[in-house]
């Protein structure tokens, strides 16, 4: 029962990391890669709480920085929505875009392996 929460914690790592490093449309690309294999750990929904955890975990340390006030004041004051509302429509869109590309994936391997013909080989 240990490697249960290695289950929560690879993916939070992945996605705050690509993150991090390259921006947010990396989420999907992680997401479609970890529910790639048929019958994959990681399910569509499972990746979809990594992924919103991972953006938390990247507010607070932009926060811990003194750098998140002031710029959700500023985008949020640009479109006229209050800050902590765009922190969290930031958070559900990074978990929506990790739901929907593992969705997808875990959709197209569930009809190749259910349908002999679409297999290559």
């Amino acid at each position: 029962m240990r490697a249960r929460p290695l289950l929560f914690v690879l993916p939070v790592i992945a996605f705050a990391l690509t993150t991090w490093l390259f921006g947010w449309w990396t989420v999907p690309l992680v997401a479609a890669q970890a529910a790639w294999p048929a019958g994959a750990r990681w399910k569509a929904s499972t990746l979809a709480w990594c992924a919103m955890g991972a953006w938390v975990l990247l507010l607070l340390w932009d926060a811990a920085g003194g750098r998140l006030g002031a710029v959700s004041q500023m985008v949020g004051g640009a479109i006229q929505v209050p800050g902590p509302v765009l922190m969290v429509v930031s958070v559900l869109f990074a978990g929506l875009l990790a739901w929907s590309a593992a969705a997808f994936v875990e959709g197209v391997t569930r009809r190749v392996t259910a349908d002999p013909s679409l297999r290559s080989g």
